[in-house]
């Protein structure tokens, strides 16, 4: 089993490819000195528009997506149930870290990357995550409010289906990291500076 931990280096370095960067970059903008200053796929739509934006929001959930689930084939055909899940999850986890904690550069809050693996890991949970998304995002304008109401909402899910109390344990780790990710935004709502997305 200890040969499939190899598995995380790959999805890390995958996850720190800075899809919006590149994206905002070829509509014009630097990310890191407009908008949020965020190097995330919320921050492209506030600052290039809504078809840039979706562009780097689907290349950052397939990074998320793409390496979780080619795990999941991979190892489910080699080790028991239980172990399979647990490298799928570490390299779920491995890809959001490499957004969100990259080397040598600031990182995104990872919402989209962290979709891109719940979708892997629960087809369903993580499909009506991003769907909730979506939609609060239509209604509230403000991405911080979309991603913690799809992450509250993932997690509530995942609550009542896990198959493993750990699963569960670390999809709320998760929606506390989007939530520390977030206070700046959580703080500017309350100040009501926080931009809407036009």
């Amino acid at each position: 089993m200890t040969y499939y931990f190899f598995l995380v280096i790959p999805a890390y370095l995958i996850g720190m490819i800075p899809f919006s960067v590149f994206v905002a970059r070829k509509a014009g903008f630097d990310l890191y000195k407009t908008g949020s200053n965020n190097p995330g796929a919320s921050n492209v739509i506030r600052v290039a528009g809504l078809k840039w934006g979706m562009l780097a929001m689907a290349l950052d959930i397939l990074k998320g997506f793409v390496p979780t689930l080619l795990s999941s084939i991979y190892v489910d055909n080699y080790i028991s149930d239980q172990s399979a899940r647990v490298i799928t999850f570490l390299v779920a986890i491995a890809s959001i870290c490499g957004h969100v904690f990259p080397l040598l550069r600031k990182g995104g809050k990872g919402v989209a990357t962290g979709g891109g693996a719940a979708v892997a890991l629960f087809p369903i949970p993580g499909i009506v995550a991003i769907l909730i998304w979506a939609i609060m995002m239509k209604i509230s304008k403000m991405p911080v409010v979309a991603s913690m109401v799809a992450i509250g909402a993932l997690t509530i899910i995942v609550g009542f289906n896990y198959k493993y109390l750990w699963e569960f344990i670390l999809v709320f780790g998760l929606y506390v990291l989007i939530a520390i990710r977030h206070i700046p935004n959580i703080i500017r709502i309350f100040k009501k500076t926080e931009n809407q997305v036009k």
